[in-house]
């Protein structure tokens, strides 16, 4: 239907009635004029009327936008064209304009703001003016503002993860340049000890060695290494200064604490 439809057809009862009277050629076609008014007034406001009731029916079935051409807004905004003034359609526009934003508050709560938004720019179409299409244009700023505010919070977090997880492997990465160091350290202070226990041992194996030639030279002078005897040396001398039995055991002795040392010094380099 188009606003075309409002007017009559040439093939109407009405339509022939108006063209014979014309056709006699009357001088004073006042009457005539009068008539043809009325006429098309009466073939308006019924053709409004069958607009209207179209326009209720899908108001009624909740086709407020749609079908394309078959929808209450539709038929509404055809009254207007011819009608102006019509306040029932007039009524009707506004009457869509809450329901889409009933229908926009509803999505709002679900959460489909996008659709929220569509269904506003409808209604402030039709009813620019409307308080709860202001109301719910609020309430949707409001819902984007908080969503805004949720995903701003959310990288605040994320961002403060991402330095707690940083701040958890320096810390760790200290840790383990502190246990390195540590453990270079531990093996400095074997590796000391290992050369202590190989300069003991050496030096038992050479006092040993010197104890067994004196006791079987005789009286020799004999010169005992520092790490054993404080001094610079100690004189081994005279035949009676040691009995052989007392060298012996004193040989002995030394050979004892050299193979000692020689199994420090192993143990000390197996660790």
């Amino acid at each position: 239907m188009s606003p075309s439809d409002f007017s009559f057809g040439a093939s109407s009862f009405g339509g022939i009635f108006i063209a014979s009277a014309r056709a006699l050629g009357l001088s004073d076609t006042s009457e005539i004029n009068a008539v043809a008014d009325e006429l098309q007034t009466a073939r308006s406001e019924q053709r409004v009327d069958e607009v209207l009731a179209l326009a209720n029916a899908r108001l009624q079935d909740g086709d407020l936008l749609t079908p394309l051409n078959d929808n209450a807004r539709y038929y509404f905004e055809l009254v207007l064209s011819n009608a102006p003034q019509n306040t029932a359609a007039r009524q009707g526009l506004n009457v869509i304009a809450s329901r889409l934003v009933l229908r926009a508050r509803g999505e709002i709560d679900a959460g489909n703001l996008d659709a929220a938004d569509a269904l506003l720019s409808d209604a402030r179409d039709i009813d620019p003016s409307s308080s709860e299409l202001a109301r719910a244009s609020a309430a949707l700023k409001a819902s984007r503002d908080a969503i805004a505010e949720r995903a701003r919070q959310a990288e605040l977090e994320r961002q403060a993860e991402l330095e707690r997880q940083a701040e958890l492997e320096r810390q760790a990465e200290l840790e383990r340049q502190a246990e390195l160091e540590r453990q270079a350290e531990l093996e400095r202070q074997r590796e000391i000890e290992r050369q202590r226990v190989d300069h003991l041992a050496e030096m038992g194996t050479t006092v040993a060695m010197m104890v067994t030639r004196a006791s079987g030279e005789g009286a020799k002078t004999v010169s005992v290494p520092s790490g054993f005897q404080r001094g610079s040396t100690r004189l081994i001398s005279g035949q009676g200064f040691w009995k052989s039995a007392r060298l012996n055991r004193n040989s002995r002795r030394f050979s004892t604490n050299s193979r000692r040392a020689s199994k420090l010094h192993r143990t000390g380099c197996a660790r």
